[in-house]
């Protein structure tokens, strides 16, 4: 049986600024947005929106959903990766302009092994991954419909990231 992963205890937490984080992703996915015909851009991180988390952790699930949107967006598209605050909350969206995700699926995508796409390349861990991210930063996702086409995927940080830190 495969081993859990060993996971970085909350005191270990360490600042994060969720605007470097959607840059590295985008400079990593870039190359692949343009080969598949598809581009990917950054909104809103002019000012750093530190949270408090596990650095390679968050890039690796925007990773995934980034990977996600290129795969299902159309030749042509824009995918964005948004970011912000919304009443004090901060936010990273993934906006692909793809087919969307119907919503009797948006809770099963979640799971481990299954693929929106059985064509599509992959083990289907990519979001159940997400998932346990978003989780264990006491974080939440939720998947929207793009305006014109598509899915938002946005993930919600804690208002107070102090019930992330243990009190010293």
């Amino acid at each position: 049986p495969a081993s859990k992963p060993t996971l970085r205890p909350i005191h270990s937490f360490v600042s994060v600024n969720l605007a470097d984080v959607c840059r590295h992703v985008a400079a990593l996915l870039g190359p692949i947005a343009i080969k598949d015909q598809r581009s990917i851009e950054v909104v809103g991180g002019d000012d750093p929106l530190i949270i408090q988390g596990i650095p390679e952790s968050l890039e690796q699930a925007v990773r995934n959903l980034g990977e996600n949107a290129i795969r299902y967006s159309s030749r042509g598209s824009v995918i964005s990766l948004k970011l912000g605050t919304h009443d004090n909350i901060p936010f990273i969206s993934v906006i692909d302009r793809g087919r969307g995700i119907p919503k009797e699926q948006r809770e099963a995508i979640f799971e481990r092994f299954l693929r929106a796409d059985r064509r599509a390349g992959g083990a289907g861990l990519g979001l159940s991954i997400v998932r346990r991210t978003i989780e264990n930063h006491n974080a939440e996702i939720a998947i929207e419909d793009t305006p014109g086409g598509g899915a938002t995927f946005i993930i919600r940080f804690p208002k107070n990231d102090i019930s992330l830190m243990e009190a010293v």
